[in-house]
């Protein structure tokens, strides 16, 4: 017992000590206007309670507390202002700020210390009009891995920002003095006090929630990006929500979470496919690292080919997607795979009841570049091995995906991504019939830094489904038959982002998307040989974007875009090669054909802040689908063909209506949401 108390003293000594230093070096930022320390007298730190008394008062109360003098000619202090308002262990300078929030006083610091306030439209005002930015990435502090979707919250503006889907933030505010919070789910709420007079670039690390002293109790308020976002109808899974979700057979599988979620259901009884608000399987857009999923189930609909090792991050849009996505009706599942540990080699393995499962990463040059490397197989046929049964010998029924990452940062301007994935299903017997099928992707992206508000990711992008079958004659004599069908993609992405300030930020981009698609292709060997190539066309797909997100006021913040998309077809003749087999039936050979769509699609959200813990979103969309999935509805096989909108069949269009209110419970992790919808399709 006196050795556990011993262990746990020194541990608080060094949490102690990392607090004091974390305090520290927050402090350090904050500067008068001339980038010098301010001093102790301003940096230490009070508490106070203020219930409703006037200004003047309050800044006597700040005075006695933290042992100033300000200066100030009280002719300038608004009339009949009052202040309620709680500092607890903040710098004098910020308790200062927060009374003088909401009115027109501002503060300057003399070279002598001297505590001075000033009407903002005075014109010995340093801080006149004047606007810089604060901009970074926001990173985990134990494998320098990004945190998307980070949220910075600044109280003294009740406004914030969140980070893009690489981390990076930026917002532009006044000159003065700020509480900066840096809050992500399962993280530590970081807490900064900075001076900003001069443009910043802050990259900040986060560390996780695993306080091992439980003597230790660290709680701050929760900002929470799912009441004050913009997004309508929208589902965030994080590496914290992931590490929680549900088993199947002993095994986590993603798209079996989110069946379980509102507005998703399934679909055949065992199918790893799921339908989101009455569309189809192949009215979701699934993206991979950025790159397009055509079928995303193994072993006849019973697992997800996304294996939860290697996955970093998922974004379900079921009812408004950002301009930025487009070419399907229902919704947007966006899956970002790990980028790997810059700063530690690591790993993990499992040994399951279906599948054994192999995960391994670390860095590179440390700090600099890093790596991923994640593979999963079934193994039922190793067990073919104790068995004497000749037809379970003979059989064939396994699957495996690989999951790959690497990155190098050139600066911190510059940052390369290249990662891939590659997943097969085998099935069948031997000397009978032989099904296989799967997705090979592989995306690079770039993402640039221009300046501390203008950021660019540009992308190039593989994706190839395929599957066959393949049935064999009885005797050398009979014929060997096998049936192909695939698609490929080739994506070309750039996606601007543009932080104008804490109200204001734009995006807008373009992609152009090269399909090609084989429908059929069926040959055969043997006496009767024959090869048909049916239906193959090519399809090219150019999209603008633009999009603006708005804050009106402190309650009313709008969101609005639009998406511009011009699909182009264009037909081969099929060939057939029949010239050995007899008595052939009439052919009517599939003709050239070209065909132009041009379509327009605008969205809009709306999001009214009701209180700080609950809002009101609504949202209208337009989509469009340019191509098309035939599949048997009765079977549980991956036999889906792809084609695209032709002269005869024109794209598939959507248009849907979302009403929602959200709120967060009690400034807990617990959140509710109720939302409605009203969805027209047409052109099916």
């Amino acid at each position: 017992m006196r050795q556990l108390n011993i262990i746990r003293v020194i541990a608080l000594t060094i949490f102690s000590y990392a607090l004091n230093f974390s305090v520290f070096a927050q402090d350090s930022l904050l500067t008068d206007s001339g980038g010098n320390q301010l001093p102790d007298k301003l940096i230490n730190r009070i508490t106070i309670s203020l219930n409703n008394i006037p200004l003047l008062d309050a800044l006597h109360e700040i005075e006695n507390a933290g042992s100033i003098r300000l200066n100030y000619n009280e002719e300038i202090l608004p009339k009949n202002k009052n202040i309620t308002i709680g500092i607890n262990d903040k710098p004098v300078i910020i308790a200062l700020r927060k009374v003088l929030h909401a009115t027109s006083i501002g503060i300057e610091v003399t070279k002598n210390g001297q505590i001075v306030l000033v009407k903002m439209n005075s014109p010995t005002s340093q801080t006149k009009e004047n606007y810089f930015t604060i901009s970074g990435f926001i990173t985990d502090s134990e494998s320098g891995e990004a945190l998307l979707g980070t949220n910075l919250f600044i109280d003294e503006l009740s406004s914030g920002v969140a980070a893009n889907v690489y981390g990076f933030y930026s917002i532009t505010i006044p000159a003065g003095y700020y509480t900066l919070k840096y809050s992500y789910m399962g993280y530590q709420t970081k807490e900064i006090y900075a001076g900003i007079f001069q443009s910043r670039e802050l990259n900040i690390e986060l560390d996780k929630k695993n306080l091992l002293l439980d003597t230790i109790i660290v709680s701050s308020k929760h900002y929470t990006d799912f009441v004050t976002s913009m997004e309508v109808g929208s589902i965030h899974l994080n590496p914290a929500k992931l590490e929680n979700i549900p088993l199947f057979l002993g095994e986590r599988d993603l798209l079996r979470t989110l069946q379980l979620l509102p507005g998703v259901s399934y679909g055949r009884e065992g199918d790893c496919g799921f339908y989101v608000r009455g569309g189809d399987p192949d009215q979701n857009l699934t993206l991979l690292d950025n790159a397009p999923v055509y079928n995303s189930f193994h072993s006849l609909g019973f697992f997800s080919v996304f294996n939860s090792d290697a996955i970093k991050d998922v974004n379900l849009y079921k009812g408004l997607a950002p301009p930025r996505y487009g070419g399907r009706l229902s919704s947007v599942l966006d899956i970002n795979m790990k980028e790997g540990n810059l700063k530690e080699f690591g790993g993990s393995a499992a040994l399951g009841l279906i599948f054994s499962r192999l995960t391994l990463q670390g860095p590179i040059i440390k700090d600099k570049s890093s790596y991923m490397i994640s593979g999963r197989r079934t193994y039922l046929d190793v067990f073919k091995v104790f068995t004497s049964d000749e037809e379970v010998e003979k059989s064939a029924l396994y699957f495996y995906d690989l999951n790959v990452k690497a990155n190098y940062r050139f600066s911190n301007d510059d940052r390369l991504y290249l990662s891939g994935y590659t997943g097969k299903d085998e099935f069948g017997f031997t000397d009978v019939f032989d099904m296989d099928w799967g997705n090979t992707t592989a995306t690079l992206r770039w993402n640039h830094l221009f300046n501390n508000k203008l950021f660019l990711n540009s992308s190039l992008i593989y994706s190839r489904f395929e599957h066959s079958t393949k049935a064999y004659g009885e005797d050398e004599n009979d014929e060997d038959v096998e049936i192909i069908s695939e698609v490929n993609d080739i994506t070309l992405k750039e996606d601007f982002q543009l932080f104008l300030n804490a109200d204001n930020t734009f995006n807008f981009g373009l992609n152009y998307i090269s399909h090609e698609f084989l429908p059929g292709h069926m040959s055969a060997t043997g006496q009767d040989a024959f090869n048909f190539i049916v239906g193959k066309r090519n399809g090219h797909e150019v999209s603008l974007y633009a999009s603006q997100e708005k804050t009106i006021n402190k309650r009313i913040k709008l969101e609005y875009g639009l998406r511009a998309t011009l699909f182009a077809v264009q037909g081969e003749e099929d060939i057939f090669n029949l010239d050995d087999i007899e008595d052939l039936p009439f052919v009517e050979l599939h003709k050239n054909e070209n065909k132009n769509y041009l379509r327009i699609e605008p969205r809009i959200s709306l999001r009214y802040q009701i209180d700080e813990l609950s809002s009101i979103k609504a949202g209208y969309s337009k989509n469009h689908q340019y191509i098309h999935m035939l599949s048997n509805s009765t079977s549980g096989t991956p036999l889906d063909i792809w084609q695209p909108s032709s002269s005869k069949v024109k794209p598939q269009s959507a248009d849907q209506f979302s009403l929602g209110y959200y709120r967060n419970l009690s400034r807990t992790d617990y959140e509710f949401s109720i939302e409605a919808y009203y969805k027209h399709m047409g052109d099916l």
